[in-house]
Formats: structure tokens, sequence, C-alpha cells
């Protein structure tokens, strides 16, 4: 008999474009490059799910930066109701997952037993933590991918230039574009041109 430890941890979280949307501001996919995520396992039927759902918004409000995604994959009628039955104590991103590709991208490849079950992923798409959500090392995998990070450098001069000199400035500094002697939005998008 061998134990064999399965971890998804510290590889690419794959692309999921089916959820249905059932509240908050929907992503056309996921992961969203430059963006820190959580996505959330949950049910209904769940009372340790439920217990966490205080925690969950608590973090989407103390970690703007980061979309918080609840995913079930109960039907939208049975959801939904539940869902809009909390209000604002729910208050972050939920879908619900027809298709189970949470589960049999995400679930099935951590070897995750029951949820609720959550996942950090960074904005580089790697999955960086995987567990519990009330584990104590959630909220610092949250807090460490949100840190790191970075919007991505858009390839184009002109959506460069479409950009404010204050977008332009966080660019430089998160890429670290060398930008000395830069005084004018046009000497910013070369030095960021440059860079490329």
């Amino acid at each position: 008999f061998v134990l064999i430890k399965m971890t998804i941890v510290g590889k690419r979280c794959p692309d999921i474009s089916g959820l249905e949307f059932i509240k908050g501001n929907a992503p056309s996919s996921l992961p969203v490059p430059g963006k820190a995520l959580v996505i959330e396992c949950w049910a209904t039927w769940c009372p340790p799910c439920r217990a966490s759902i205080p925690h969950l918004t608590e973090l989407a409000h103390k970690y703007p930066q980061a979309l918080v995604v609840g995913v079930t994959s109960e039907d939208s009628k049975v959801a939904s109701p539940f869902v809009n039955g909390q209000g604002s104590q729910m208050d972050y991103i939920v879908a619900c997952d027809d298709d189970q590709e949470v589960e049999s991208g995400l679930l099935g490849p951590a070897g995750a037993r029951g949820i609720p079950h959550a996942f950090v992923v960074g904005g580089d798409g790697i999955v960086k933590w995987s567990g519990h959500p009330m584990e104590p090392g959630f909220e610092q995998a949250l807090k460490e991918a949100v840190d790191s990070a970075k919007a991505p450098l858009p390839k184009k001069k002109q959506d460069l230039e479409a950009l404010s000199v204050k977008e332009l400035k966080t660019l430089i500094r998160e890429h670290g574009v060398r930008a000395v002697g830069c005084v004018e939005k046009g000497d910013l998008v070369k030095a960021i041109m440059d860079h490329l």
C-alpha cells in the first residue's frame, strides 16, 4: 500500500471559461493574467462552507486587488436563492460550475477530499496554495499572491499611450523599467517600449 500525495500547488491553473456567474462582476475566463485569484469550492448544503462565507467576504474587502470567486457545482436554481439570501454577507463573485471544470481541473488534481476547498492563484497563473479556506496559511498565501501580482505590460504603443501617467509609472515600477530622465508621458511610453 503506497499513499500518493497529490498536489496542484506549483502548477498552472487550468483555464476555466464555462462558469455561470450568479453574483458579481464576471471575468470572461479564469485565471485573469496579472491578477491574484481565489477559487473557493463550496455548496449550499455544506455547513462548513456556509461558516466560511463571512471570512471570504472579509478577505475580498481586505484584498480588493484580488478576485475572490466562490464556485459551486450546484444548479443556479438552487444556488441563486441561497446567494441572494446572503446579501452583503456573501460579498464576492459567485458562480455555478455545471460542466465540472473546477472539479476536474483543480479539486481532482489537488486530491481534495471535501469542501470547502480553496485555491490561491498568482497573477502568473500558478496555483500558490490549496486547502481549507479557514486554515491560517490561506490568508498569507493570498497576501503574497496580491503582493506579487503585476499588471502585464501592454505590447502596443497605442495601448501604452492610452494609459495615464500614473498607470505608466506603476508599470515602470512593477517591471523594473529604467526610466531615468523621463519627464513627459511620451518619454515613459518610449522607456517601456525600449524595455520590451
